[in-house]
């Protein structure tokens, strides 16, 4: 549960995985099971940051993945104040882990409650 709701800030990169780490916009991450990223197995998100500007390697990633990959990448936001790699709850605008956030992602996201819901109504039965 607590993993779902996690995801990595990118400070440097340097600690963050580019394969199988939630870094991506919205918590997402590339599969390390697509056999198109195995050359990447090794690689590390700071390999795709210019860290003296602070911004992506718009170039790099473009001339390595296709244009809908590499706009994936491109839409994640980097922090320029953020020096340190840091993982982050996404459930809460204070990046804070808390229970009733966990909670809530449980119920909307992971918990099939579809049978509850009738007409725009929840049924309690």
């Amino acid at each position: 549960m607590v993993k779902q709701g996690a995801r990595w800030r990118s400070g440097s990169g340097v600690n963050i995985p580019f394969l199988g780490a939630p870094w991506l916009k919205d918590g997402l991450s590339f599969s390390t099971t697509n056999p198109i990223f195995e050359p990447l197995m090794q690689v590390k998100l700071c390999d795709f940051i210019d860290q003296d500007l602070k911004m992506w390697k718009a170039s790099l990633i473009f001339s390595l993945f296709d244009a809908q990959t590499a706009q994936l990448i491109l839409n994640t936001p980097l922090q320029p104040l953020v020096l340190e790699d840091k993982m982050i709850w996404k459930g809460e605008r204070s990046d804070k882990y808390f229970v009733k956030s966990a909670y809530r992602l449980c119920v909307t996201e992971i918990a099939d409650n579809s049978h509850m819901h009738v007409n725009g109504r929840w049924n309690l039965i």
